[in-house]
């Protein structure tokens, strides 16, 4: 199962891409025919009824937000930006998250650092190898990353932040479903309950000034979403917000 879903999400290592990635290709499959699209259902190990049982929920659902005005012509415009759809998932999950490092170990730490748990086995980012082939793949994806400014993200992937669908528990073991990655600057944009205030980090080691009360109340929020700290390359990020 894991592999057929990483043949869907390809480099992003995504469960909800996999699953968008699914929808998406039964539905081109489903325009060409029948036997397509059970072709593709046996080629990826999905169901051809739990399919057609997920198309005719998403049809319901369309058209209940086009009835309410809550669906147009172009709602799906960014459906293909996966930054976006990690960054709105990521939003809508929160506070489900987990964090992890590839010099932690293979496990994941949830609920403010409390409980340390494993992906679940059918997840495309459960771990083989002691979790080595997940972290080489995000190093990898890291180093050819550059942002805006030309910077490159180096050895960003040394940490690594993921929201997820649940946690569940077989005796004292427990597992995340549902993974997703998400970025620094999707928490800083789209989750917690402060207020995010811009700044010039440069500008305020100059002058000596205080951080404000907003600013304050991110950073208590910060410190009790990450038990480990902030790592040196996510406190660079929150300074280039």
């Amino acid at each position: 199962i894991r592999a057929a879903k990483r043949s869907l999400c390809g480099q992003d290592l995504s469960d909800h891409l996999a699953l968008l990635r699914a929808s998406d290709g039964f539905e081109a499959a489903r325009a060409k025919g029948g036997d397509h699209a059970r072709s593709f259902c046996e080629a990826h190990s999905l169901s051809f009824r739990q399919m057609q049982t997920m198309r005719q929920t998403t049809t319901r659902l369309r058209n209940e937000l086009q009835g309410r005005g809550l669906w147009g012509e172009d709602a799906d415009r960014n459906g293909s930006d996966v930054a976006l759809v990690c960054a709105a998932l990521c939003a809508g999950l929160f506070p489900n998250v987990a964090n992890g490092s590839a010099k932690g170990g293979s496990k994941l730490k949830v609920q403010g650092g409390r409980l340390e748990a494993l992906p679940h086995v059918s997840s495309v980012c459960s771990f083989s190898k002691g979790g080595k082939d997940i972290w080489d793949h995000w190093s990898d994806a890291s180093t050819q990353h550059v942002d805006d400014e030309g910077r490159g993200s180096g050895d960003a992937a040394s940490e690594r932040w993921l929201c997820f669908n649940e946690v569940s528990q077989v005796e004292d073991h427990y597992s995340l479903s549902g993974l997703s990655p998400a970025s620094a600057s999707a928490f800083l944009l789209l989750c917690g309950e402060g207020d995010l205030s811009v700044r010039d980090a440069d500008e305020q080691q100059k002058t000596g000034s205080s951080p404000t009360a907003a600013e304050s109340t991110f950073s208590s929020f910060w410190d009790s979403a990450d038990p480990c700290g902030a790592a040196p390359q996510t406190a660079e990020e929150v300074q280039m917000v």
